[in-house]
């Protein structure tokens, strides 16, 4: 609803940089900024985690070190 201009959304700015870039969304009350938060991901304590999980880790990692939207 917020890419046709039907509605007003609070998105994490990494999800939609490249729509404000390319201008179905615009920004609006860029003044104001909410708390900021982050992307946590929680895992049993100890070094033993399955091959699929330590991949995932080592994706979001690589994915989000850089800020192509800042």
């Amino acid at each position: 609803m917020a890419r046709q201009g039907l509605a007003i959304a609070q998105l994490p700015e990494f999800a939609v940089w490249s729509d404000i870039k390319e201008r179905p969304l615009e920004s609006v009350l860029a003044d104001w900024l909410p708390p900021t938060s982050g992307l946590y991901l929680m895992t049993p304590p100890g070094s033993m985690r399955p091959l699929r999980v330590r991949l995932l880790i080592d994706f979001l990692a690589k994915r989000y070190a850089r800020m192509p939207w800042a």
